[in-house]
Parts: structure tokens; sequence; C-alpha cells
């Protein structure tokens, strides 16, 4: 009698859920494409950035530093838990001093 009220359970509240994900998957509203005409654009340009992020973690003068943390972080091998903030320079170049 309880597995059949399990499969009952399962059918009721699972399928129109699958149904429901199924139909929303392939209903794009979300999203739509635009043509550059349509917005008055021209013919696209490429560009390429390049620019540093310098990441201090120790010193005098850190950029980077944890706020938080996970009550397992200190023995967790990756680190997992732990919230940082940063306050990075960013540079054209790769040395620090640059521009």
């Amino acid at each position: 009698m309880a597995m059949a009220k399990s499969k009952t359970l399962f059918s009721i509240f699972f399928i129109p859920l699958l149904f429901s994900t199924l139909i929303t998957a392939r209903d794009p509203r979300f999203d739509r494409s635009l043509s550059p005409k349509s917005l008055g654009l021209r013919k696209e340009k490429l560009s390429h950035l390049h620019f540093y992020f310098h990441d201090i973690l120790s010193g005098q003068n850190p950029t980077a530093v944890r706020v938080a943390q996970a009550a397992m972080t200190a023995t967790s091998p990756t680190v997992f838990g732990a919230v940082m903030m940063a306050d990075d320079p960013l540079t054209v170049g790769p040395e620090p001093n640059s521009k």
C-alpha cells in the first residue's frame, strides 16, 4: 500500500514539473535577436583589449583579503567557503608600476 501511495505522489508532483520544464525550455522568451541595421549600427569594429589586474595577497598593503569564511574552511585543502574582497590595480602592462 505504501509503495502505491509513493508512486501516486511521485506522479502527482514529478510529472507536471517535468512537463512544465520541457515547455519552458522550448519557449525562449528571455532573449531575441536584433539586427544591427534596425538599431542604426554600422559595420562592427573589432578591438582587442589587454589589461592586467595585480593581486597582492600579503605584505603591508594587500589588495585582496579574506573577509569571511565557513567553519570548515581552515581544514579544507581547497579553501572552500572563503569569501575574498579585492581592490586590485588595473594596468596596461604586466609590470605593477605600469600606467
